[in-house]
């Protein structure tokens, strides 16, 4: 059986490398997007190191990040992606997240009939960026659901999905990630900090901390505030060394990249990447003094590995989140330096509390696959009401009722809603 893998950028690759050692000989590995982009780092790079294989690249960046060039991406993508898919014949694609490379991939395996696992729906509950909207969209194209936690799950059955698709996995990211974690010596090497800076937790030297900046492409302009504000707040914690990594070929990343570089260009107590690779990636996190930003890594994985984090923004709005991560919306600077001044003092030393699971999702997403490969339902999807068990049909008398007057199946001893259900 297999695997067809797809990855567009150093964000889904941490979610998908685990479940392609996981498959073994089962899985292809797509490689596409920012991957492919020398100015997003050339993470493709990485994945040749890792000597996994890569069974075809999809190249569809044309050099910007407007909205305009993310969306003609995003129909190369299709396009390229479908015909690897029609070329290889995979018995599944899977793919992860919200990016418009996992969307481009979906609708090709779509249009090709070829059963489409996703890794990571339900994540959130509100948009705020266009890739939350790709997230939903990609739910309704799937026909198997790798759910993160349960929140997410009741989330995907909210959205009309049939139960059996739906299964909590965990976050393949989180497998092993303490150990893959390079030195500290290896990530001062490979960043050029300076040579004063020490991890958490060290008695002597200037730490640091790991921040990051994405676009919240519907509310771009707050977005821009909430930057300024995180901006500034760094500005004035002197006693901290600043690691930043740089947007990831999102749209309006480039303007987010211009005003984190103006910020920096006077400082010496900053350093500026495009990319790390994920085992350099998770050092800082394991040995950063807190990360700042909105990356969903600060959701995720620093609290497996220790790293307490402040949130700024809107970003991750809607995901569950431990009791080392504070999140801030439409912050000052003042609200921001705060967090992380007491974020540091006070919750550097709290246990992991991470709701995303204790690991060992890849060999569980592998399994299912297996398990559901030839089940002959997977292509005729259902919309399910959970709220009363039923499905709503056309009588195939009457073909053209309109919506308003769908008759019901409902599944026997279903519940109802009473006045106090939710949907």
């Amino acid at each position: 059986m297999s695997i067809l893998v797809v990855t567009g950028s150093r964000a889904d690759w941490r979610l998908v490398e685990p479940v392609v050692c996981a498959a073994g000989a089962d899985a292809r590995l797509l490689v596409t997007g920012t991957h492919l982009s020398e100015r997003h780092g050339a993470t493709v790079r990485e994945i040749e190191a890792a000597d996994l294989g890569i069974t075809a690249r999809v190249p569809i960046l044309d050099g910007a990040d407007t909205p305009l060039h993310v969306a003609q991406a995003t129909g190369r993508g299709v396009c390229g992606c479908a015909e690897v898919i029609a070329r290889i014949n995979p018995r599944w694609v899977l793919v992860a997240g919200d990016r418009y490379e996992s969307f481009a991939a979906g609708v090709a395996a779509t249009m090709l009939g070829v059963p489409l696992a996703h890794l990571g729906g339900g994540e959130t509950d509100v948009a705020t960026n266009q890739d939350a909207n790709l997230r939903n969209a990609l739910t309704k194209l799937a026909q198997l659901h790798l759910a993160s936690h349960e929140l997410a799950a009741e989330r995907l059955r909210a959205l009309g999905e049939e139960a059996w698709r739906i299964h909590v996995v965990g976050l393949p990211s989180l497998d092993g990630i303490v150990k893959q974690a390079a030195a500290f010596e290896a990530l001062v090497s490979a960043t050029g900090l300076p040579t004063e800076v020490r991890p958490r937790g060290s008695a002597t030297g200037k730490r640091f901390l790991l921040a990051s900046f994405l676009p919240v492409t519907l509310r771009t302009e707050q977005a821009h505030r909430d930057l300024r504000a995180m901006l500034d707040a760094l500005g004035e914690l002197s006693d901290l060394h600043k690691l930043f990594v740089l947007s990831n070929g999102d749209a309006e990343g480039d303007r987010i990249d211009d005003a984190i570089r103006r910020w920096a260009a006077p400082r010496s107590d900053a350093t500026l990447l495009a990319a790390l690779p994920p085992a350099l990636y998770l050092s800082a996190l394991r040995h950063a003094a807190c990360y700042v930003g909105n990356s969903s890594s600060g959701v995720i994985e620093a609290p497996v590995l220790g790293c307490p984090a402040v949130i700024v923004g809107e970003r991750q709005e809607g995901r569950p989140t431990a009791t080392t991560t504070v999140t801030l919306q439409r912050p000052t600077a003042a609200d921001v330096r705060t967090a992380i001044r007491t974020t540091i003092a006070i919750r550097e030393s709290a246990a992991n509390d991470s709701p995303y699971g204790p690991g060992g999702a890849a060999d569980r997403i592998v399994a299912l696959l297996h398990r559901f490969a030839d089940d002959p339902r997977l292509l005729s999807k259902r919309l399910v009401d959970h709220c009363t068990g039923a499905t709503a049909v056309h009588s195939p008398h009457e073909p053209d009722r309109p919506p308003t007057q769908l008759r019901t199946h409902r599944a026997a001893g279903a519940p109802t809603c009473g006045s106090g259900g939710t949907r």
